[in-house]
Parts: C-alpha cells; structure tokens; sequence
C-alpha cells in the first residue's frame, strides 16, 4: 500500500442537501428532485394548489434540479407523499440503491441487482415504499417484492412475486408475472411498480377535492357546506396572510383579522402595500 502523504481534511460543516423530507421545527420543508430539470406543467399546477392549501406562498428553485418548498404543516406531509406517488417525482438521488436485499456473498444476486437499479436509475423510477429482493437460497428476504429465477430453466428465465397489500412482513407472496427473460426484468418491475402507486391512490382520498358533506335524508337530500374560508394573498408575490398565524416579522400578533391590520402594513415576503 503506498504510503499517505497527508489525510485528507473534512469540513466541520455538512454540505448543503436539497432533496427530501426534512423536520425544521414544527414544520417540514421538501426538495423535489429531477434529474433533467423537466417537470410536467400538471405536476406545477398540482404542486401549487397544494401550495396554496398548506397556505405556503413561496416556492423555492436550486441549480441542482430541485424544487424546495418551506413550511408544510406535520399533517399535510402524506398529501405531498400522495402528490409525488401520482406523477412518480423522486425526492432523492440514490434512495433506489438501499431498497434491496440480496444474499451474502453471492456474485450473481449483486450483477443482477446492479442490472435492474441501473434501468431504474436511467428512467428516474420512484420506487418510495417498494423494497427488493432477490432470492437464490431458501431464505425469504423481507421485502415487499421478489425476484427469482424459475428452477431448471434452460434460457435463464425468472418470476416476479410481490407480498400481499405490499407489506414486506407479510410472508404470504402473489405471482406477478412467470418465464420473464433476465433483458425483460427492469421493465416488468417498472410495470409493478406503477400499479402499486396506482394501488395507493385508489385506496387514499383525492388530494384536491372540496369539502363538502351531503346526507341523505327521508324527506330528501340535505347538503351541509362547510362556511368558506377567504384567503388575503399578496397581488405581488401570491404570500397568503392566515390570522390564525399573524404575522411575527411585521408585529402582528395570532387571531388578528385582516381588515383590522393598519393601512401602513406591508407584505412580509415582498414589502407590497396591504
């Protein structure tokens, strides 16, 4: 081993992570990443709706080809997961590279894996909430979905199973598909895994739909609308004013109302007049 000259010094301070999922105080913020910078103008237009709904006027762009959004409420954090599950955005880099279990030591299980993560990672599939696994012994990894290769087959052919509703710790397994040749695998597996997304938006609520109640009654239908909530938001910068929050920067204390702010107030993002 040649000898080291000097070790190499690291900075006391992380490097910046613009991807993900993080808790700052009692709030979340979130970096949506893409590989290509090419986000499709309806996930924009989801992507602010939802905005305006968690009251966030603020959207954030870095030049690594992410989105960042600051200040999402603890109990809007699923509809974001809901949002990136229905059009398939990653939230990271390399999270496709920790969601699979192969046996130790086994050559074959590794270059297969590295085959299937690479097409994966090629066409940027989320795969959030999807464990892999490939199985060449008896063991059964404890995952949500198995790759297998089908005993004595001549051309190297393999099967897909996945765990029944997808929860990796139930070990009663369901063939996806059989006989899938090694070349077809990542594209049978990106098939899969768009039917469990598809599976989890049937089984959760709209994102964006109203809130309305309507009740059926022996002398007819009685419809109960919930009072409508106005919005004041900033002509300038779309920053919404919430009473229930204030405003703290400007000194406007919780519960104020908006018409009873002083002509002189301005917005908190971008100074604008009331």
């Amino acid at each position: 081993m040649p000898k080291v000259e000097k070790r190499p010094e690291y900075p006391l301070v992380p490097l910046p992570n613009y991807d993900g999922i993080h808790l700052v105080d009692d709030q979340f913020w979130i970096g949506i990443y893409d590989r290509e910078n090419d986000f499709s103008i309806s996930f924009i237009s989801d992507l602010c709706r939802l905005c305006i709904e968690c009251k966030i006027g603020k959207i954030g762009l870095t030049p690594w080809h992410s989105i960042l959004v600051k200040g999402i409420p603890k109990e809007m954090v699923v509809k974001w997961e809901m949002l990136l599950n229905k059009y398939g955005v990653n939230t990271q880099h390399s999270s496709l590279e920790l969601n699979w279990q192969i046996p130790t030591l086994d050559a074959k299980a590794a270059k297969l894996k590295q085959f299937i993560y690479q097409a994966f990672d090629k066409n940027d599939i989320r795969t959030n909430g999807l464990t892999f696994g490939i199985r060449t012994r008896d063991i059964v990894p404890a995952t949500n979905v198995i790759i297998e290769r089908v005993p004595k087959s001549i051309f190297r052919k393999y099967r897909i199973l996945y765990s029944k509703d997808f929860n990796p710790n139930n070990r009663e397994y369901i063939l996806y598909t059989d006989q899938v040749y090694r070349s077809d695998l990542p594209g049978a597996l990106m098939d899969l895994t768009k039917q469990y997304i598809t599976s989890i938006e049937k089984q959760s609520t709209s994102i964006f739909e109203f809130d309305l109640v309507e009740e059926n009654t022996e002398d007819g239908i009685e419809t109960e609308v919930k009072p409508i909530e106005y919005i004041y938001e900033c002509s300038a910068c779309l920053a919404v004013y919430d009473a229930k929050y204030g405003d703290v920067e400007n000194g406007v204390d919780k519960g104020v109302l908006f018409d009873a702010l002083p002509n002189d107030y301005c917005c908190s993002v971008c100074d604008s007049p009331k």
